[in-house]
């Protein structure tokens, strides 16, 4: 029985591995795309014309203690709504990394889940041993990212306050957990009462705020 595993598996289908080559100190993945059709993100019109190729490089989660580097090999569509203003446009690699990002979703999960649970300098040290890199600045706007495309919801009456250092003895924020299903709600700038004062009057229905 083999115990070989296929890097394809751990990409979309339509993302093919065409190489892979392993380097002293990272892990460099060719891919290609062999998307047909894209909707224009103006418009919103199907295409199906191939315009021309571009490459994306992007950071994946790092192998065996080594960075991992893809370089994608993505199209670039042509709109033909002669309404439209956006002739040519890049594809998306749904699903796996958002538009301009330099990472992968799996990628940015991790760097925000170490960030969440020690601090944005400690967490970059962390990614950096692991072989992600990536500064504090930039976990702090990963984090902040996230926040803003979580679905808003409604929290119980009952909630859980305490400050979050962004940067340990720097900067810091205040986190907001549900205090019934301890699951985190937002992540507010400073940690002082002003923003948690306009949070609280946007949410009337809490009666009880513990630390």
């Amino acid at each position: 029985m083999s115990t070989k595993m296929s890097l394809q598996q751990f990409f979309n289908p339509d993302m093919k591995v065409t190489n892979f080559v392993e380097y002293a100190d990272k892990i460099v993945i060719k891919i290609k795309s062999s998307t047909k059709t894209q909707f224009c993100p103006t418009c919103g019109r199907e295409s199906d014309y191939h315009q021309v190729t571009y490459k994306r490089v992007i950071d994946d989660l790092p192998l065996l203690g080594k960075t991992v580097q893809l370089i994608v090999t993505a199209y670039k569509y042509k709109c033909f709504n002669v309404e439209c203003n956006q002739k040519i446009f890049c594809e998306e690699l749904y699903g796996f990394t958002g538009k301009y990002r330099r990472r992968s979703e799996r990628c940015e999960d991790l760097i925000a889940a170490i960030g969440l649970n020690t601090n944005c300098e400690t967490g970059s040290l962390i990614c950096r041993l692991m072989g992600i890199s990536v500064s504090g600045d930039t976990i702090i706007r990963i984090l902040l990212r996230k926040a803003e495309q979580l679905p808003e919801e409604k929290c119980s009456d009952v909630i859980g306050v305490d400050d979050w250092a962004y940067k340990k003895g720097n900067k810091y924020g205040t986190v907001i957990c549900d205090g019934k299903t301890h699951n985190p709600i937002t992540i507010l700038e400073g940690r002082d009462e002003t923003e948690l004062k306009k949070w609280l009057k946007k949410n009337k229905h809490v009666r009880t705020v513990t630390r």
